[in-house]
């Protein structure tokens, strides 16, 4: 949905030039207007990742406070 916004806004308004930054952000393949899955699973990995970690960090503080 988020693409074929994109893709209008390039489209109907060829004067107003998109910024690479949104194409890599929302995962959409700038030539094509396509959801690049790839690069969408790796955004997801890496949210994943730090989430986990996060997570980690939290459960050792908590297990840390809670033993002494």
């Amino acid at each position: 949905m988020r693409a074929k916004f994109i893709e209008g806004i390039a489209y109907f308004r060829p004067d107003l030039k998109i910024d690479p930054f949104v194409f890599e952000e929302l995962s959409i393949h700038p030539e094509k207007f396509t959801l690049d899955v790839k690069r969408y699973m790796k955004h997801i990995l890496q949210y994943a990742v730090m989430a986990g970690i996060f997570l980690f960090v939290c459960l050792m503080l908590m297990l840390a406070i809670v033993k002494t």
